[in-house]
């Protein structure tokens, strides 16, 4: 089972996940305040779920560890051959895809994708905001000119960027975002002004990239086994977020109640 607070801000509202573990071609199931997977056994109600959990215990580590923490609190993996579909139409391609639906037509799609060194990286992320607006590719090495091409496709218009203005995609745990790379701008005043001028362009494009990290870190998750009975269950801050795994906060929750 899995909960995720409600707020005054939109919540994730579905998710779509292919080629993770059974689900080969992309299953899509929609989220509400309180959502409750219920089926048989190897059914796939873990495969759609974990990926969100992989992404969820990445954002809540203290430390960077990669595109995605694989043993964490909410799941559990010592190698990514255990959840990469062995399925996939492509047999040189081992790759898994998650998209994250806030609202009607807004969406995030993150591909991670495993190197020739079995190492696994973000190798595509896709932004689309509008229904009718284009989708927004991401990829590591996304030259400066396609991420200027972008930004102005996401406004509907040809943009005269200062002399020297440089961009870059870099990952930020499980996502992708672009940084701007000012070091070699000159410090003069038309450009100063034009960047100011656009300013609201950029930082909303970083807003779009970002804007799912909080929405993940407020996913509660209930899984279905349970731990031992412990004969005293000490008190927990709850809320509003709930880092780690959902028993640890129960008493608590109860108590509240």
């Amino acid at each position: 089972m899995a909960k995720q607070r409600t707020s005054k801000r939109e919540g994730i509202t579905a998710i779509s996940v292919q080629d993770f573990k059974s689900l080969a071609e992309e299953s899509r199931i929609e989220i509400r305040p309180l959502t409750i997977l219920a089926g048989a056994n190897s059914s796939g109600k873990s495969s759609m779920m974990q990926p969100l959990l992989l992404m969820k215990q990445t954002l809540e580590a203290s430390y960077d560890p990669g595109p995605l923490l694989l043993d964490g609190p909410n799941a559990k993996f010592t190698s990514v051959d255990q959840f990469i579909s062995h399925f996939q139409q492509n047999a040189h391609r081992q790759a898994f895809g998650v998209e994250i639906e806030q609202a009607k037509d807004t969406t995030l799609k993150v591909v991670f994708s495993l190197t020739e060194e079995r190492v696994l990286e973000i190798t595509d992320m896709v932004i689309k905001e509008k229904k009718d607006a284009l989708p927004i590719h991401l990829r590591p090495n996304l030259s400066s000119k396609k991420i200027k091409k972008a930004f102005s496709t996401s406004v509907q218009e040809k943009i005269k960027w200062p002399k020297g203005l440089e961009f870059k995609v870099v990952r930020n745990r499980c996502f992708l975002k672009i940084v701007m790379d000012i070091a070699s701008l000159p410090r003069d005043a038309d450009n100063i002004f034009q960047l100011s001028k656009y300013d609201l362009i950029i930082r909303s494009m970083r807003i779009l990239s970002n804007r799912y990290d909080p929405l993940i870190r407020s996913i509660i998750h209930v899984p279905g086994l349970r731990g031992n009975p412990e004969r005293v269950y000490k008190t927990t801050a709850t809320g509003p977020d709930f880092p780690g795994t959902f028993e640890n906060y129960a008493a608590s929750v109860v108590a509240r109640w």
